[in-house]
């Protein structure tokens, strides 16, 4: 008897803490778009209890540099030359605020997290974000879910092996975090 009392004992413990969720980069099936899906489920007890539901939308964060080039033109018996230049360098991502509280997010730009900051140099590239912080209030009932855009340029001239190989520069890095 001492026994089943013990592991009920335990059992009650162990329910009493608290509950981790853990969640890996999860996307829709179907989708390649870089959109990263995160669900995190809560019974609610009432209208009072803090639901979270933040979307991040990006757009195609790569850039392309054209090296400067001289192309003969047999037509006209001259080099046609292109300058040196971006294509694309600038990119975009969106945060929007569904949660039934305010949110804060803040980017940073960089190799890794810790060293991530407003912008970030890699081989003659500087990678700049455009804001760094923003609060989103919450989202109303009925409303339209307040959301801030984030933009990242490039700029620069990259090392040829870069352009060549089409390696990753750098990484965007957003935290979301309940507002005060």
């Amino acid at each position: 008897m001492k026994k089943f009392f013990a592991i009920l004992l335990i059992m009650a413990i162990l329910l009493s803490f608290g509950l981790t969720a853990l969640a890996d980069n999860l996307t829709e099936p179907g989708q390649s778009d870089g959109t990263v899906y995160l669900t995190v489920n809560e019974a609610a007890t009432d209208e009072n209890t803090p639901i979270y539901s933040v979307t991040i939308d990006f757009t195609d964060l790569a850039f392309t540099y054209n090296r400067a080039s001289s192309v003969w033109n047999p037509n006209d018996h001259v080099f046609n030359t292109t300058p040196a230049g971006w294509a694309d360098s600038s990119g975009s991502f969106k945060v929007t605020n569904s949660s039934n509280v305010a949110v804060n997010v803040s980017a940073k730009v960089g190799a890794t997290a810790s060293g991530a900051g407003l912008s970030y140099n890699y081989n003659g590239i500087l990678l700049t974000l455009g804001n760094q912080y923003a609060e989103l209030a919450k989202c109303m009932p009925n409303g339209t879910p307040p959301n801030a855009v984030f933009s990242l340029t490039a700029s620069g001239e990259p090392a040829e092996s870069l352009t060549a190989n089409n390696l990753p520069i750098g990484s965007v890095f957003v935290t979301i975090s309940p507002a005060n």
